[in-house]
């Protein structure tokens, strides 16, 4: 299992920024992967849930930003419109990184 999700993860941080998540969007649509619909409820349900946890971490102690992320990459494997605000947002973060680290 744990291989899998590594796997998964390097495929996705080797795409071109800009383009993760909606390539892993339409990789979810793949015939071929034969994604059932009680995956998708529990991955649209973790999705929530750690959008919950990582909003209650933002005041309480906890690494709420990061839970966010992985709670809204989790929605975004089910809405192109969720995946194409995320790919916007890394390009966005990535150059205000760029120009942080320049000064």
């Amino acid at each position: 299992m744990f291989e899998s999700i590594k796997a998964a993860w390097r495929k996705f941080a080797a795409q071109k920024p800009g383009t993760r998540f909606r390539q892993r969007y339409h990789d979810s649509r793949n015939p071929g992967l034969r994604r059932g619909t009680v995956r998708r409820v529990v991955a649209l349900t973790l999705g929530v849930v750690l959008i919950a946890l990582g909003t209650l971490m933002l005041v309480l102690p906890g690494p709420g930003v990061l839970v966010l992320i992985v709670g809204l990459g989790f929605i975004a494997e089910e809405s192109l419109v969720l995946a194409k605000i995320l790919d916007r947002v890394e390009l966005w973060i990535r150059r205000a990184w760029r120009r942080v680290r320049g000064r």
